[in-house]
């Protein structure tokens, strides 16, 4: 029920995974237990950020990373520690990298076109002044894909967490 999330600094795309994250427990019904932690997109961050975390008197079963660049700081905290992803914790990264796919086991991902995400951009600035939707907002598909990095939550959340703080 307690989900962990790091981002970058204080800027949109940050802003609006928060709030997707909110929405999501707001959707649910659950009472919302979300653990923020803003930094720079850098493999440090992401492991100052998930130690942290683990460290928490009542640490995260989940953590959502919002940049593939936290992913290899978040990876050396999990081996450090001796945890099984998809079992101790569960860990989702945005956006596809070939370190996430290939990873024991692989990291579930929100992922996203980066070809169309490019063209569209490059639409945006290549159309003349005044062309009709230039100025709209644009939004793009963006989908979960499950992989092994995410399991149930543990049936016993205390045992769960004392083998977390422990290590």
């Amino acid at each position: 029920r307690r989900i962990g999330l790091v981002v970058g600094r204080d800027v949109r795309p940050t802003r609006e995974r928060v709030r997707a994250v909110e929405d999501a427990y707001d959707a649910s019904g659950i009472a919302r237990d979300l653990l923020v932690h803003r930094g720079t997109l850098s493999p440090e961050h992401g492991e100052e950020a998930l130690e942290e975390m683990l460290s928490d008197a009542v640490p995260p079963g989940a953590v959502i990373l919002g940049g593939n660049q936290l992913l290899e700081g978040a990876l050396r905290v999990v081996h450090r520690r001796g945890l099984q992803l998809g079992k101790d914790l569960s860990l989702v990264c945005c956006d596809d990298v070939p370190l996430g796919r290939f990873h024991q086991p692989p990291i579930a991902t929100v992922m996203r076109d980066s070809a169309l995400l490019g063209k569209r951009a490059a639409e945006l600035l290549l159309a003349q002044p005044g062309t009709p939707g230039a100025n709209e907002p644009v939004c793009l598909p963006t989908w979960f894909e499950p992989r092994a990095s995410c399991g149930p939550p543990a049936t016993d959340a205390s045992d769960t967490n004392r083998k977390r703080t422990a290590r």
